[in-house]
């Protein structure tokens, strides 16, 4: 192209950069979608600063306005060459199916879930080991896999199978005086991780109030399950990011600012109100605007934390955490969530890396992402004395 090309034009000049005139590239008015929803681009309008109509940009499509919702809405505008402003909107939506009231599941239908099971009275053995139940990555609200119907399922029925592995723990010669039940972050699915884009695009049945709702009442049950089982039970609660409860600009306002954090909380209110029943439950959180925590139990010092804050590699993160002197760096155990998958990575003499499988539905985003589905699971294991014994999934 030569210069004269880009010198000396004219109004009403068409742009040399490509076929569409006065259009920046990549604003070519189009839409992509399928039955999930898809992205539209409007046609160029007279700059305006009013945000279009939902049926002004469907019906420029043929799209029926009744059977679609917009989710997000980005402008642009820019100055033609003959001096005037247009803009034009980029549109993603989804089937209004998905923001109906008669799709979204009904909490309260889960929550009866809850009630209906009735934990038996048991005698409370001591003994000198600890059995952990850790649990991870529960995402209620997700849609993936059956959405939170099956969440709360695969939760109660590992719920349920702790009281049998307990039994047969004991069984093997464990004494077990404690139990310690870590709940390890993104026990919601939420609304703030990813910037938020998944709850916008409707991928999520119940809204964060319910999941909420749910979490507390499904944390209660794991205690009337374990509670009367042992001496002591221990509720460790950690955050994750998608336990988030206000994200600005990629910034938390507070790390413990967490709907796992709340959700603990609540149920340890409920528990005090009742100390003759659940004066033997403790709970621990994180110290106010910090993400992990540090409990010794039998003679093991145990650790947690969300994968969101060690990545792919939490052995070198806990390496640097030690080197800093931080409490997680002198644990034996360190306990993680966030990937999904039960991962065992010894290192160093007394050390080892454990991380829990999830307890959702699945990922159906990374499944397209990399063809492979995650199993649910909760992770169960005996200590003492930095040793670990009897790992199981449940």
């Amino acid at each position: 192209m030569a210069l004269n090309d880009f010198v000396d034009m004219g109004p009403g000049s068409p742009d040399p950069r490509g076929k569409h005139p006065n259009i920046p590239k990549g604003w070519e008015p189009k839409i992509e979608y399928d039955n999930s929803g898809g992205v539209a681009i409007t046609k160029p309008r007279e700059l305006n600063q009013d945000d279009p109509e939902a049926t002004e940009i469907f019906d420029q499509f043929n799209l029926n306005p009744d059977h679609w919702s917009i989710t997000n809405l980005r402008r642009s505008s820019w100055q033609t060459f003959n001096g005037e402003w247009l803009e034009s909107f980029r549109a993603t939506f989804v089937p209004k199916a998905k923001f109906s009231q008669e799709m979204r599941l009904d909490a309260e239908a889960l929550i009866d879930e809850v009630r209906k099971h009735k934990p038996s009275k048991r005698q409370a053995p001591t003994g000198d080991f600890t059995a952990v139940f850790a649990v991870g990555d529960t995402q209620i609200g997700k849609v993936d896999g059956g959405g939170s119907a099956v969440i709360l399922d695969n939760m109660l029925s590992r719920f349920d199978a702790s009281v049998y592995r307990l039994k047969d723990i004991r069984k093997l010669g464990y004494g077990i005086g404690e139990v310690v039940a870590p709940w390890l972050g993104d026990c919601l699915e939420g609304n703030q991780s990813q910037h938020g884009n998944a709850a916008a695009a409707g991928r999520i049945d119940l809204t964060i109030t319910e999941q909420y709702r749910v979490l507390r009442r499904a944390m209660m049950y794991q205690i009337k399950t374990l509670a009367p089982m042992v001496e002591n039970l221990v509720i460790p609660v950690i955050p994750g990011n998608h336990d988030e409860a206000e994200r600005r600009g990629g910034i938390v306002r507070s790390y413990t600012d967490s709907w796992a954090i709340e959700a603990g909380v609540a149920v340890k209110d409920a528990c005090e109100q009742n100390p003759e029943v659940y004066g033997n439950v403790s709970f621990i959180f994180p110290h106010p605007d910090e993400l992990t925590v540090t409990l010794e139990t039998s003679g093991t010092i145990l650790a947690m934390a969300h994968g969101h804050q060690f990545g792919r590699d939490p052995v070198k993160w806990w390496q640097e955490q030690s080197h800093g002197r931080q409490p997680v760096g002198e644990a034996h155990i360190l306990l993680g969530a966030h990937l999904h998958h039960h991962k065992v990575q010894d290192s160093g003499k007394d050390r080892v890396f454990m991380q829990v499988p999830a307890l959702d539905g699945g990922s159906t985003w990374y499944r397209h992402r990399r063809g492979e589905d995650a199993k649910a699971g909760l992770l169960n294991f005996v200590t003492a004395n930095g040793a670990w014994y009897e790992m199981s999934i449940l």
